[in-house]
């Protein structure tokens, strides 16, 4: 029977030839919980993600909602030349 080990956070199962999980090497052995990974065991990168997770980009827009032109018009509805 295949017994499974945690090797630096890669769940590999054991059996009779070498695996690579993860970018683990580990050379494992039949029904044998000894091996040698190639990297270390305590991982140099840290887990939590230096960037934060907020947006720095604000949600509401730059521009203002209302239009800048005035909604009456500029030329006056009664004509100018008489009758």
């Amino acid at each position: 029977m295949a017994d499974i080990v945690n090797v630096s956070g890669c769940n590999a199962i054991v059996s009779s030839h070498i695996v690579n999980a993860s970018g683990c090497n580990v050379i494992l052995v039949a029904n044998s919980q000894s091996f040698t990974p190639s990297s270390p065991l305590s991982p140099s990168s840290p887990s939590s993600p230096s960037s934060p997770s907020s947006p720095s980009s604000l949600s509401s827009p730059s521009s203002p909602s209302s239009p800048s032109s005035p909604s009456s018009p500029s030329s006056p509805s009664s004509p100018s030349s008489p009758n």
